[in-house]
């Protein structure tokens, strides 16, 4: 990640805090006697650095959770269009059990949909690797796997020639809810990643 370059005003902060502090210390030697008795010239710079140093601080803790909050925010993102994919292919498979003969384009949109979802996979593994949070890499590879199992039970068999049966159905279903309770592991984890 790049750094970003600071703003102007932030380093008027700490000059407009070095000013005071000189003229505090200028003007106790200028008669201010109550400044002599009261406030000492370095306790005013020790006041001074910690304010600088506070600032530094929140704004650099800013902008670090402001930018792994991003970062979370995509890779949900790239979850949650995963779990649409999902859908649409656990939609697209039970048609295939209702329907007793599937047509050509139902065939073609059926892999289209797995292609889509294998993409989806690239492209989440891909963004967890450039993360903050790719050390939870291993539950994406887990994921493709259930993916692929997933694939094999909708389409194994005699897919796209006859409609499937009962069993390859509950293997689809299974296979659909290990896949999604793994995602849902994955976005729970990735909110909590600190």
């Amino acid at each position: 990640m790049s750094q970003r370059q600071q703003p102007v005003w932030a380093w008027l902060v700490p000059a407009a805090l070095v000013l005071a502090t000189a003229i505090v210390y200028w003007r106790s030697g200028f008669g201010w006697s109550d400044v002599d008795k009261r406030v000492s010239p370095l306790a005013v710079l020790a006041v001074a650095m910690t304010v600088y140093v506070a600032y530094y601080i929140q704004r650099y803790l800013g902008d670090r959770s402001l930018n792994l909050r991003v970062e979370k925010d995509i890779l949900i993102g790239r979850i949650t269009s995963l779990h649409a994919v999902l859908r649409q292919i656990h939609e697209a498979a039970f048609d295939r059990y209702t329907s007793p003969q599937l047509g050509d384009s139902s065939r073609r949109n059926i892999l289209a949909l797995f292609r889509r979802g294998s993409l989806e996979i690239d492209d989440l593994r891909s963004t967890m690797q450039e993360s903050r949070c790719e050390t939870h890499i291993e539950i994406v590879d887990r994921v493709r796997s259930e993916y692929q199992e997933l694939k094999a039970a909708a389409t194994g068999g005699s897919f796209p020639a006859a409609p499937c049966s009962q069993e390859q159905l509950l293997d689809q279903e299974r296979s659909y809810r290990k896949v999604c309770s793994t995602l849902n592991s994955l976005a729970m984890t990735i909110n909590r990643h600190v």
